[in-house]
């Protein structure tokens, strides 16, 4: 499992390469799991921190969260329920149809 990134996308003058052997946990994919400690690490270069920490991660504590049936329900239902989400809306009715 691994990801590559590189920065800035006009002229890179960084590339990172993240390989994970034998992750655990449900998502097996580069995106999912290496994809964010890309991220961190171009972080810190943004911050011209002279320092670069190697985080030690436990994959199989990753959060797993079930999603109520909202089929039926108006967007003003559905926000108190899941408020601690950062909810995006497709379409352009003001209920839950799929």
């Amino acid at each position: 499992m691994s990801f590559i990134g590189f920065a800035p996308i006009d002229e890179p003058e960084y590339l990172i390469y993240i390989a994970i052997d034998g992750p655990k946990g449900p998502s097996q994919f580069g995106g999912t799991i290496a994809a964010p400690i890309v991220g961190e690490l171009f972080e810190v270069l943004a911050k011209d921190s002279p320092r670069i920490h190697e985080k030690e991660r436990s994959w199989d504590e990753m959060r797993e969260l079930e999603v109520p049936n909202l089929i039926g329900q108006t967007k003003k239902e559905i926000t108190p329920q899941l408020h601690q989400f950062n909810l995006i809306w497709h379409g352009d009715g003001d209920q839950v149809i799929d």
